[in-house]
């Protein structure tokens, strides 16, 4: 597997998979040296929001998109595809947001307390606490698009999450509404996606992200990730059969040399097509 490309960026990536790294500083210093505003919003850790300008104001009839990757890890793991692939990703694909000629109707959001500690419940989440938040001051009418695990592989995978909540642990049942416009939000955007699967309906990842804490808030989340071909395809066939290139996840070995260049690059223009894609509110 070879190393992300383009040398400056592979430092700075390795800076950051550094465990000694202060990632929430690490990000600050990088958006402030690119003169990129963002806000903090305090609800549930420490979470950094970006809105790119572009060079055409949002449609307003249309949902904004926010584009969504934790910066937190396990503690004593380099975190690389857990989740700084992701991080690095965004970074990037600002660029394009920051010069598009046309409307992208897009955010990032970089957040805290993704990874919940042992005698932590889905409630401690940062998302979900963030998701009360945001639906009562930002408003709703927004899509909460996370990236996690998009470093290795070809192939994009994703979960909708509406049908995989573990309600019996949540105690809760999710809104039919909020399941209905999750369902139509996904139909609209399956185009995309299966462009970046092979064509096939890859609705197989059975894992949790932030997208959990946003939906248990009330607000619509999809996840995207991505694995070999291979390994996606048997996936879908036996869902018992974790991914080989995920159980490295939360160790020492989840470092920057298992990450693969055409992994990245897939995903920035998975993000490039993504940003021309409007989603109209319902009326």
């Amino acid at each position: 597997m070879k190393p992300v490309e383009n040398n400056r960026m592979e430092e700075m990536l390795r800076a950051f998979c550094r465990l000694d790294c202060n990632r929430l500083e690490f990000l600050k210093t990088f958006l402030e040296w690119k003169k990129i505003g963002y806000c903090e919003l305090n609800q549930g850790g420490h979470h950094l929001l970006i809105r790119p300008s572009g060079c055409k104001a949002p449609l307003s009839d249309h949902y904004m998109k926010v584009l969504t990757a934790h910066y937190d890890r396990v503690e004593g793991s380099p975190g690389a595809n857990d989740n700084s692939a992701s991080i690095f990703i965004l970074l990037k694909h600002l660029e394009i947001l920051r010069n598009a000629d046309f409307s992208h109707n897009t955010m990032i959001l970089f957040t805290d307390r993704e990874e919940r500690t042992e005698g932590k419940n889905l409630f401690d989440q940062g998302a979900y606490q963030l998701g009360q938040y945001w639906k009562e001051t930002l408003g709703e009418g927004h899509l909460f698009i996370v990236l996690d695990m998009c470093g290795i592989g070809d192939t994009l995978v994703w979960g909708k999450n509406t049908n995989k909540l573990n309600t019996e642990e949540s105690g809760q049942e999710l809104a039919p509404g909020l399941v209905r416009t999750i369902d139509s939000l996904y139909e609209s955007l399956s185009e995309l996606f299966y462009r970046y699967s092979r064509q096939s309906d890859m609705a197989v990842n059975t894992l949790f992200s932030d997208d959990l804490g946003f939906i248990l808030s009330g607000m619509p989340a999809i996840q995207l990730s991505q694995l070999p071909w291979k390994e996606a395809e048997q996936w879908k066939k036996d869902s018992n059969r974790f991914p080989e290139s995920w159980k490295v996840n939360h160790t020492l070995q989840d470092s920057i040399e298992t990450l693969q260049d055409t992994a990245m690059k897939n995903m920035y223009n998975l993000l490039r097509d993504l940003a021309r894609y409007q989603l109209p509110l319902p009326l």
